[in-house]
């Protein structure tokens, strides 16, 4: 009998809860008139450093290390609903000689959806994404 009593309770619970499910979302690709703000582009780069004070005091091998930042791109777009930025390889060389030009822009938009028993709670626009 406690055992049909938990059962019984649990479901009661399970029915006022909801199963929620949260999941990211894309937009289907969404197109308008935008102009090309500014592009961007920093190349690649590596940085050595010694450990010459390390080195000296103890009289062991100099200690050398390795950074190799990789190379970035950005390209920012203003349209009707504000500005948005692409960091983006293939956006930047789309773009690269477009600033200041209004050009057609496909993009599409990134929602985080909750949805309870196969109803849509709440949506939030997370971010744009060029295709």
């Amino acid at each position: 009998m406690r055992n049909v009593s938990l059962i019984l309770v649990c479901s009661a619970l399970l029915m006022l809860t909801g199963c929620q499910e949260i999941r990211r979302e894309t937009s289907g690709i969404l197109r308008e008139k935008a102009i090309v703000i500014s592009t961007n582009y920093a190349s690649s780069e590596s940085h050595l450093s010694l450990d010459l004070t390390y080195c000296l005091l103890l009289g062991i091998p100099l200690f050398t290390s390795t950074e190799t930042v990789p190379e970035k791109f950005s390209v920012t777009f203003k349209c009707q609903h504000g500005e948005f930025m692409s960091d983006q390889k293939k956006t930047y060389e789309m773009y690269k000689d477009c600033q200041g030009k209004t050009i057609d822009i496909d993009y599409q938009e990134i929602y985080e959806t909750t949805w309870d028993q196969g109803k849509q709670v709440t949506r939030i626009f997370l971010y744009y994404v060029h295709p």
